[in-house]
C-alpha cells in the first residue's frame, strides 16, 4: 500500500504541475540543449549541482525519486545569472508519521562565466527558504572539455555528507561551528547558512556520447543519512557515489535512470521550455498603411493630429511606424519632420520627431534601417494639447468594449500540511476609457477548479483574515473579481499620478492612489502608494459585501532597470494589508513576445504559521504570464497567468493590482522604445 500511495503522489505532483505548464511547453525549445537537472531540480549531475545555467526564460518542471525521497520541482531561469527552484520533497517509506513533506525554495547564482581558460563558478543554496531537512550551501565549478563536462565543489549542510575537513568559517566564531538540526520544525533560516562542524567536497563528470541526446553521469558526494537511519534502523545508507544514464528523446524532455552506491535505484523525468520562444503575442497582425511616393500636394486641412494614443496590444515603435506613415502621407511638400506626442491612458510621454526622408530610405529604397532612423531621432517635451472642455467630450473616441480573456492558475508546492494545492479560474476583463483620464474596469470571473479546501483539514482558519479564507472565495463559482474606476494624469513627462476606488481585487475593496517619478532616459524610478481597504465578504453574492474593519496599506516603491535589457529589479518598503511592516524584493523580465517572468520575496516583521515551516515571516513565489492575443484574435490583450506561491496567507500580502503606474508608463518609457525599435518598420 505504501508503494501505491507513493505512485499516486508522484502522479498527482506530475499531473498538477504539468497542467500549469502544458501551454508553455508547446512550440518551445531550450537554448542550452546539454543542460539537465539533478534530483533536486537544479542543473547538475545526479546528486550534486553544477555551475551550469540556462538562457533567460527557461522553465523546467519535473519529478525524481532517490530513496527515501520523491522530489517534485518547478524551476525558472529568472535572469541570466540567477536560477530559482521551487520544490516539494516527500519522505514516506521510513518517515514517522507515514508521510513527511519538506517544501523548499532553492536558488543558484552564477559568479563567473566559463571561458577558454576559466571554469564557470556558481554559488547556491538548497532550501534557502524552507524546511531544514534538505538545507545546503555550496560553491560549484564546471568546465567543459570536448565531450566531457567536469564539475567539482564544496558544500555545507546536508550536501556536505559526512564531511571531509573542519568548517573554515569556524575561525570566525562559534556560531559557524555548531552542527545544524535538519529536523528543526522552525525550518531553514539565514542564521543556519554556512554552519556545521565540517564541510564536504563533491565532484563528477558528464560524458556526452556520440548518440544524439544520450549522456552518462557519474558523481561523488551528496547527503549523509544519519537522520533517516536514526528514524528507522531498517534503512541502509547508500555509498556516496552514483551513476546514471540521461536521455533527451526530444528537446523538451529529460529522462534519467541510475543507481546510488549500487544499492538503490534513482529516476527522474523533467520537461522544459523557453518563455522567450512562446508563439503567442498580445494581439494579431493588423494591416499597415503604405508610404506614398512621390509625395502629393495636399490641403492644410488634411494634416492629421500628432497626438498618438497608444495601446498595449502592440509595441510602441510599431504604432509610431504606422502613425508616422499616415502623417508623412499628409505632410506638405518641403516639410521633413514628423512629430508625435506619445500618450497612454492619459499619461504623457515624450514628443518623438522622425525625419520623413529616413522613412522613405528605409521603407521604399531599403537604403536605411531602423537603427539609422533611431540615430536621427530626437526626443523633446510633449506639446500642450489645447482642447476646450466641449471639444474634449465631443472629440473623445474610445474603442468598443471588447473584453480580454484571462486564464489564471496558481499552484503551491510550499506547504507542510498538503501535497500539492492548485486553483484555476477564467475571467473576462472589460476596460473603458472616458474623457479627462477617467477609466473604468470590470472583471467577472468563473472559478473552474481547485483543491485548496483541503487546507481546512490542517489549519484553524478564520473568516476575518486577509487571505486566510481564500478557499471560501474559490468555492464561489461566480464572482465579480474587479470593478473600479480610476483617474490617471501626468503632472509632467516624468511625474505621473493615479487614483482608484472600488473592488480592487477578488478579496479587497477600497480606495487610494500612487505617484511615480520615472525620468525619461534614466534607469531608475521612484514611487509611493497608499490605500484604505476593507475585506470583501465571500458569503455575499458575487463577493460584493464588505466586512466592517478598515485597514491601511502603503509602500515606497523603487525600480532599477538593468541597462540594455528588459530586466527590472524592484523593491517595496512599507505596511502590508494586515498592517504588518516589511520589504519586498523582486526581479522581472519581459520578453520580445510579451511573456513576463517575475520572482519576488517578502520579509515581514510579523510571523504566521504554515509557510514552509511552523512559523515564518517570509513569503515568496514566482509568476509568469503568456500572451494569447494571436490565439484569441478577437480578444486582443488576452493572457494566461501562472503563479507558484503559497495559498491563504495573511502576512506580507499586497494588493493584487492589475495596472500599476510603472506598468502603464512602460509603453512611453525610453527602455521600451530602445529595446523594441526594430519593430518600427514591421
Amino acid at each position: 500500500m505504501r508503494i501505491i500511495s507513493l505512485c499516486r503522489l508522484q502522479i498527482k505532483i506530475t499531473v498538477h504541475v504539468f497542467s500549469l505548464l502544458v501551454v508553455a511547453m508547446g512550440f518551445m525549445h531550450p537554448a542550452f540543449a546539454d543542460s539537465s537537472p539533478n534530483n533536486l531540480g537544479n542543473l547538475g549531475l545526479n546528486n550534486i549541482p553544477s555551475a551550469r545555467m540556462d538562457d533567460i526564460g527557461i522553465t523546467r518542471v519535473g519529478i525524481s525519486y532517490n530513496e527515501p525521497y520523491t522530489h517534485g520541482f518547478i524551476g525558472f531561469q529568472i535572469a541570466q545569472p540567477l536560477y530559482i527552484n521551487v520544490r516539494q520533497s516527500v519522505e514516506r517509506k521510513y518517515a514517522k508519521p507515514q508521510r513527511a513533506l519538506y517544501p523548499a525554495l532553492d536558488f543558484k547564482l552564477r559568479l563567473q562565466e566559463e571561458s577558454s581558460k576559466k571554469p564557470s563558478v556558481a554559488f547556491g543554496i538548497d532550501s534557502a527558504i524552507g524546511h531544514s531537512r534538505t538545507s545546503s550551501e555550496y560553491i560549484t565549478l564546471s568546465k567543459r572539455h570536448h565531450n566531457f563536462d567536469f564539475t567539482g565543489g564544496v558544500a555545507w549542510g546536508r550536501l556536505a555528507g559526512e564531511g571531509h575537513i573542519r568548517n573554515p568559517f569556524a575561525a570566525l566564531g562559534s556560531h559557524f561551528d555548531v552542527r545544524r538540526d535538519h529536523n528543526d520544525s522552525n525550518g531553514s533560516n539565514v542564521g543556519d547558512w554556512f554552519t556545521g562542524e565540517k564541510i564536504g567536497f563533491f565532484g563528477g563528470v558528464e560524458y556526452f556520447t556520440p548518440m544524439k541526446g544520450l549522456s552518462l553521469k557519474a558523481d561523488y558526494g551528496g547527503f549523509d543519512y544519519d537522520i533517516e537511519q536514526a528514524a528507522n534502523a531498517q534503512f541502509k545508507a547508500p555509498n556516496p557515489y552514483s551513476i546514471a544514464v540521461n536521455y533527451k528523446p526530444f528537446k523538451q524532455a529529460d529522462i534519467s535512470i541510475g543507481t546510488t552506491g549500487f544499492e538503490s535505484v534513482m529516476a527522474r523525468l523533467s520537461l522544459q521550455g523557453g518563455l522567450q520562444n512562446w508563439f503567442g503575442r498580445k494581439a494579431p497582425k493588423v494591416k499597415k498603411p503604405d508610404l506614398n511616393f512621390p509625395r502629393k500636394e495636399i490641403e492644410q486641412s488634411q494634416i492629421l493630429s500628432n497626438f498618438l494614443s497608444l495601446n498595449m496590444d502592440h509595441s510602441t515603435p510599431i504604432q509610431i511606424g504606422y502613425k508616422a506613415r499616415e502623417i508623412a502621407n499628409a505632410l506638405p511638400i518641403g516639410e521633413e519632420e514628423i512629430g508625435l506626442n506619445l500618450t497612454h491612458k492619459n499619461l504623457k510621454g515624450p514628443k518623438v520627431t522622425i525625419i520623413r526622408r529616413d522613412l522613405e530610405r528605409s521603407l521604399l529604397t531599403h537604403q536605411s534601417s531602423a537603427e539609422e532612423v533611431w540615430h536621427d531621432l530626437s526626443f523633446s517635451k510633449p506639446d500642450k494639447n489645447k482642447q476646450s472642455i466641449l471639444s474634449h467630450f465631443l472629440g473623445h473616441k474610445s474603442k468598443s468594449l471588447l473584453p480580454k480573456f484571462i486564464f489564471k492558475n496558481q499552484i503551491s508546492l510550499a506547504e507542510e500540511d498538503s501535497d500539492v494545492l492548485y486553483r484555476s479560474s477564467a475571467a473576462l476583463k472589460f476596460e473603458k476609457s472616458l474623457p479627462f483620464g477617467v477609466h473604468i474596469t470590470a472583471e467577472p470571473q468563473v472559478n473552474l477548479t481547485d483543491n485548496i479546501s483541503s487546507i481546512r483539514d490542517f489549519r484553524a482558519l478564520r473568516t476575518n483574515t486577509i487571505r486566510g479564507n481564500e478557499d471560501s472565495f474559490a468555492a464561489n463559482r461566480f464572482a465579480l473579481n474587479r470593478a473600479y474606476a480610476s483617474w490617471l494624469y501626468s503632472i509632467s513627462q516624468d511625474i505621473h499620478v493615479g487614483l482608484s476606488a472600488g473592488f480592487l481585487e477578488e478579496m479587497i475593496a477600497g480606495f487610494g492612489g500612487e505617484i511615480l517619478y520615472r525620468p525619461f532616459g534614466k534607469t531608475f524610478a521612484i514611487g509611493a502608494e497608499s490605500w484604505r481597504t476593507r475585506k470583501r465578504d465571500s458569503d455575499s453574492s458575487l463577493n460584493l459585501g464588505l466586512e466592517d474593519e478598515e485597514k491601511f496599506t502603503g509602500h515606497l516603491n523603487l525600480y532599477y532597470e538593468l541597462p540594455n535589457t528588459m530586466t527590472t529589479f524592484y523593491s517595496k518598503i512599507g505596511q502590508y494589508l494586515d498592517e504588518d511592516l516589511g520589504a519586498t524584493f523582486g526581479l522581472q523580465n519581459t520578453f520580445k513576445n510579451d511573456a513576463k517572468l517575475d520572482a519576488f520575496l517578502t520579509v515581514s516583521n510579523e510571523e504566521e504559521r504554515g509557510f514552509y515551516n511552523d512559523k515564518t515571516n517570509i513569503y515568496g513565489g514566482v509568476k509568469f504570464t503568456l500572451p494569447l492575443g494571436n490565439i484569441t484574435p478577437h480578444l486582443a490583450g488576452s493572457e494566461a497567468q501562472f503563479k507558484v506561491a503559497p495559498f491563504a496567507r495573511d502576512k506580507s500580502q499586497t494588493l493584487q493590482r492589475d495596472n500599476t503606474l510603472y506598468a502603464l508608463t512602460e509603453p512611453i518609457a525610453y527602455r521600451h522604445l530602445q529595446q523594441n525599435w526594430n519593430d518600427l518598420l514591421k
